[in-house]
């Protein structure tokens, strides 16, 4: 009796090990997933706070959970949800929430999402679909090489507009060849170069992942250049900024149209994004610097199909809950235990 008290005793504190364990693979998951789709795919405030308004949540946790307040952190979010119940109702509730709006996330969350399922071995999220063939190819795309090679343009770009009497990066006016007056005119040619060169090479980065990938990172490459713009815009207002005297000349509504022919000439470049091509030299160059490096995203492996004892144990664990398949596995070792006695 007492040998199989001992017995007893040792699986159930292997089943309270697996279950601790579980938990915590639960909140890892968790948070892994909502930081792809509340943190990541959120406004800049959002991603340097890791805050997301608690309105966001709705769906996602259930009302005994649900913080209390405006914004909630989602690392204090994760260590509130204690109680197993909570736990696994937020975790089948988010599942639900990707399911139904799977097509909707980003491609590169969706593969990081996909990437936590494996990582965890949860089935419920390893048997949202896939990523398309094309999904794939998309991202593929270099974009960290297509970076490096921007930079360089444009550190030139900047380099040369320094000795003509203008620093963007420090948005100041400085000593140089020229005088403002006569850098100004110089001023939408060279910043609409830039976004033509961030579009050239994104779609140098673009057409080495594959003939067919650019009409699927389109938005993308738009987007970037885009971001470029607002770069440019930006830097040069504060530096137009700087000249302003202590009697407040020249004033915001001077300067203000001063950009005006630099985003014209900018968005003219934009315009023509899909009349552009990228040289030959400009491919080459992009294949040389790419070559063993990794692309920017890892993928998750294809789904393979799985088999009926696997198809029955994911149904039986959706239906009964995790607690029930560590149950049946303990009974199971009892009575091959009791066997032997």
């Amino acid at each position: 009796m007492t040998k199989s008290f001992q017995i007893w005793s040792s699986l159930v504190k292997a089943a309270e090990k697996l279950m601790s364990r579980s938990d915590q693979q639960k909140r890892e998951l968790l948070e892994g997933i909502w930081q792809h789709l509340f943190v990541w795919q959120s406004e800049t405030i959002v991603r340097q706070s890791e805050k997301i308004p608690t309105l966001w949540l709705d769906g996602f946790v259930p009302q005994s959970a649900m913080p209390v307040g405006s914004d909630i952190d989602l690392g204090n979010l994760i260590a509130s949800l204690q109680d197993a119940h909570e736990l696994e109702c937020s975790l089948r509730m988010t599942i639900q929430q990707l399911s139904s709006n799977w097509q909707n996330i980003r491609p590169d969350a969706r593969a990081a999402i996909l990437k936590l399922g494996h990582k965890h071995n949860n089935n419920a999220v390893l048997n949202l679909p896939d990523l398309s063939p094309s999904e794939r190819r998309s991202l593929s795309v270099r974009w960290a090489v297509s970076d490096v090679m921007y930079r360089t343009h444009r550190n030139h770009v900047l380099s040369e507009l320094r000795d003509l009497g203008i620093d963007l990066e420090r948005e100041v006016f400085v000593a140089g060849a020229m005088s403002i007056g006569e850098i100004i005119p110089r001023l939408p040619e060279a910043l609409a170069s830039l976004v033509r060169a961030r579009i050239d090479w994104d779609l140098a980065a673009a057409l080495v992942a594959g003939d067919d990938v650019r009409p699927l990172v389109h938005l993308d490459i738009k987007d970037r250049a885009k971001e470029e713009m607002v770069w440019a815009l930006d830097r040069l207002r504060a530096t137009l900024h700087s000249l302003r005297r202590e009697d407040g000349v020249p004033s915001i509504a001077q300067i203000e149209p001063m950009l005006e022919p630099v985003r014209v000439a900018i968005d003219a470049v934009i315009a023509e994004i899909d009349q552009v091509q990228p040289t030959s030299d400009q491919l080459s160059s992009f294949r040389i610097h790419v070559g063993d490096s990794p692309t920017q995203i890892e993928l998750p492996p294809p789904t393979v199909p799985k088999s009926r004892m696997m198809m029955f144990l994911e149904r039986e664990r959706e239906r009964r809950g995790t607690l029930w398949l560590i149950i049946a596995a303990v009974v199971t070792l009892i009575l091959a235990v009791l066997q032997l006695l």
